[in-house]
Formats: C-alpha cells, sequence, structure tokens
C-alpha cells in the first residue's frame, strides 16, 4: 500500500435494487482495498431479494429509499461522513489499490474529481463478446469519461447529481465540473464492470427506460443527449469492420434493436407528455 500522510475517510456509495447476484462481489472488493480508512453506504430500492443482508454482512450502512439513482446518490452523499465520496455501482468490482491511488491523486496533485477506466466483464456467448467490445472502444473515448470519486467539497459546491434526470445525470454532473474549470484526474487502476450474461429483454427495457427518460436529458443538453446514445461514438468505431467484421455485425444488430427501443421510449415519453 502507498503511505499516505493522511487517510481520510472514503464514503463509496452504492445504489441497490435486487442487487444479490452482485452485491457480494461488489462489497468483497471494497473489503479487499489496501486503503481501509473506508465508510460503505448502500442506498436500497426496497430490494425484495437478499441484497441488505449481504450488505450488512460488510458491515454497510443501509438506507432504504424508493427513489431514482439521482436522488439515491444525493441522498447518500448526504449521509456520508467522508472527505472523499466515490459512487459505484452494485455490479462493479475494484481493483484492490483504486482507492488507495484516487486519494493520493486527490491529496498529492490537488484534484477534486478522478476518472477512472472501466473493463466490462460478460459471460453471455457472442452477443455477450460483442457488448463488451463495443464498450471496450468506448472506455477510451473522451467524450464519455465520467468521474466517479470526488471531494465533497466539490460535490456540493457543483450541486450533486441533478435529481430531474434519470439518464444521464453522471455525464450532466461532469458537464458542469468541467465548466467550473476544476481539476479533473485520471486513474490507471481500473474498474471490472460484472455485465452478467447477455440477454435481449434487458437490452430492450434498459433503453426503452432511458429512451422515456431521454427528453429531460435533451432539453437541457442536447449535444450531452447525443453522445450518451451513442449514435457518434458506434460511428467513429466502423475501421472494426475491417479487423473483425463478424463481431461488428453483432455489435450492429444490438445498436439497431436498442435505438428502436429508445425511439419507442421517447414516443411515449412525449404522448404522456401531451395528454398531462
Amino acid at each position: 500500500m502507498h503511505l499516505l500522510l493522511q487517510t481520510p475517510t472514503v464514503s463509496i456509495i452504492i445504489p441497490t435494487f435486487n442487487s444479490e447476484r452482485t452485491i457480494e462481489h461488489c462489497l468483497q472488493s471494497v473489503k479487499n482495498q489496501s486503503y481501509s480508512n473506508i465508510e460503505i453506504i448502500i442506498v436500497d430500492r426496497y430490494s425484495s431479494d437478499a441484497t441488505s443482508e449481504i450488505a450488512r454482512k460488510f458491515s454497510a450502512k443501509v438506507w432504504l429509499l424508493d427513489s431514482e439513482r439521482s436522488v439515491a446518490k444525493n441522498f447518500g452523499e448526504a449521509k456520508a461522513k467522508g472527505v472523499f465520496i466515490m459512487f459505484i455501482d452494485s455490479d462493479m468490482v475494484l481493483s484492490p489499490n483504486l482507492v488507495d491511488e484516487c486519494v493520493t491523486l486527490c491529496l498529492n496533485e490537488n484534484a477534486e474529481a478522478v476518472i477512472m477506466p472501466e473493463l466490462p466483464i460478460s459471460s453471455g456467448g457472442f452477443f455477450g463478446k460483442c457488448r463488451v467490445m463495443e464498450k471496450s472502444i468506448y472506455s477510451g473515448d473522451e467524450l464519455l469519461a465520467i468521474p466517479r470519486f470526488f471531494t465533497k467539497k466539490l460535490f456540493q459546491e457543483v450541486g450533486g447529481f441533478d435529481e430531474t434526470l434519470i439518464y444521464g445525470e453522471d455525464a450532466d454532473l461532469y458537464a458542469r465540473i468541467k465548466k467550473n474549470k476544476r481539476r479533473i484526474a485520471r486513474a490507471k487502476t481500473q474498474i471490472l464492470h460484472l455485465e452478467g450474461d447477455f440477454s435481449w429483454r434487458n437490452v430492450v427495457l434498459k433503453a426503452y427506460y432511458y429512451g422515456e427518460n431521454l427528453p429531460s436529458l435533451l432539453k437541457k443538453n442536447p449535444l450531452l443527449s447525443m453522445r450518451r446514445v451513442g449514435i457518434i461514438r458506434l460511428a467513429r468505431n466502423l475501421r472494426m469492420i475491417t479487423r473483425n467484421p463478424f463481431t461488428f455485425s453483432g455489435i450492429v444488430l444490438i445498436k439497431i434493436v436498442e435505438y428502436m427501443a429508445y425511439l419507442v421510449g421517447v414516443l411515449s415519453s412525449l404522448t404522456k407528455t401531451e395528454q398531462k
């Protein structure tokens, strides 16, 4: 472990909902951190499975809140005692030195937010591999990188997550941080993202849900909305056709289905708005 002159508390905030499949792996990776002064805060949306029970086994502070993730993450931050806060998903696994590196960047280089690389992992056959390759390509995209680690002071000064946004709230927060010209660092240590088995049903439902909530982000920041949906980022990687045409065709098929579900979700949202 890198020895620091100070060991300020880091509060790791994890919104959960029926997350028992991955939460133990996630929390074990937090417990395995070389940096020891960590507070774990779970904001659970009244899961019907064993999520809360598993979290308590890891001495996590569990709060129940029936809300979307922007509200849940702000709630977690309000309960956090740490000088630093970190937001992760329940299907993420942290490399052992990640928190230590983030704290070091903030203390030694005056960083106020830290971006870290994410490596997707899936066991879902051909289309699962296609999804992993797609996300791996995007991982180095400057337009899509977002910080997950912040000084609590910075987070509060920029206003936290916009609770009117259900989709793209992390990118919106990052845009405000950059607008305020705050110091952002990049960690080398990575997060593993456990994608699980590929499911067409999950692809459709997730894209539809995001599509329903896309108009809010579109109204606030149209360019950011387009970047999040991914049309631009996919087009920028057409060189994959010559490298791996078979896998690329799988990615294209996934994106077609995804964009159709996005569109249906957007139309559904607009219809509901007109009926009000």
